[in-house]
């Protein structure tokens, strides 16, 4: 292990932005590459296949933020013999593995990790899905596996397969509709030993029969296969679409 410092990533929203600001304010070449959705940087003179040509800088990269790429702060990229031993050593030393290993086209492996001086630094970012309904009570195919029958003070708990462990919250559109008369609906964490505690909170208010309303919600799961609750109180339907989810944050 060289444990030498070869190489940095700057994580941006806007590319173009991205690589307009650095070009210009401090004349690095930036150079795409569409296929790994990637760009490269040259912060000082280089050759394409050895890169810097003089001593005293090296080169970086910048990517779009996403789950295979997270982070809010520039990354330093530390040049090891083998990335599964240094993983296990960041993790027997104290710090969090963000990915595990994985390819970087035909150029190698990375993976990800935060020091323990920063066990947050990656917490609390939003990852959108494209929108996957998990609760619809009203359907015959019982989507959700629960269905409440127009039902007054009904629970049900919501599941989000296919979510990673370091899922903190999640956020969805919850519809009330067919409405039989006032009450409320509320969400939150599925917590044992008695679940959802209720009448805590309110996220949804019904005024009367006949109402459809949706509400936008953003609720913690206390363990991934917990998953949340959902309750009503006063008849009414229900509709949950997920459509996105928050990195988990260890902040008490």
């Amino acid at each position: 292990m060289s444990g030498k410092v070869v190489h940095f990533e700057i994580p941006f929203d806007d590319g173009e932005r991205a690589r307009t600001f650095y070009r210009d304010v401090f004349g690095w070449q930036v150079m795409s590459v569409p296929d790994l959705n990637y760009t490269m940087v040259m912060t000082g003179p280089s050759d394409p296949e050895q890169g810097p040509t003089e001593p005293g800088f090296i080169n970086g990269g910048m990517f779009e933020r996403s789950a295979v790429f997270p982070g809010k702060a520039p990354n330093l990229v530390i040049d090891v013999s083998s990335v599964e031993d240094a993983l296990a050593q960041v993790e027997a030393a104290g710090g969090k593995i963000v990915t595990e290993k994985m390819a970087v086209g035909e150029m190698g492996y990375t993976g990800y990790f935060t020091d323990t001086d920063a066990p947050n630094s990656i917490s609390g970012l939003f990852r959108p899905l494209d929108p996957e309904r998990v609760l619809d009570s009203r359907d015959a195919t019982r989507v959700g596996g629960d269905h409440f029958d127009g039902a007054a003070k009904t629970m049900a708990t919501l599941r989000f397969p296919g979510l990673p462990q370091e899922m903190g919250a999640v956020i969805m559109n919850v519809t009330a509709t067919a409405t039989g008369g006032p009450g409320y609906v509320q969400v939150g964490p599925n917590v044992a030993p008695g679940g959802l505690t209720i009448g805590s909170h309110s996220n949804l208010n019904v005024e009367r029969a006949g109402q459809t309303i949706p509400n936008l919600v953003i609720t913690t799961a206390a363990q991934l296969s917990d998953g949340a609750s959902i309750y009503t109180l006063g008849p009414a339907e229900l509709v949950a679409d997920i459509f996105g989810w928050f990195t988990y944050s260890n902040v008490g």
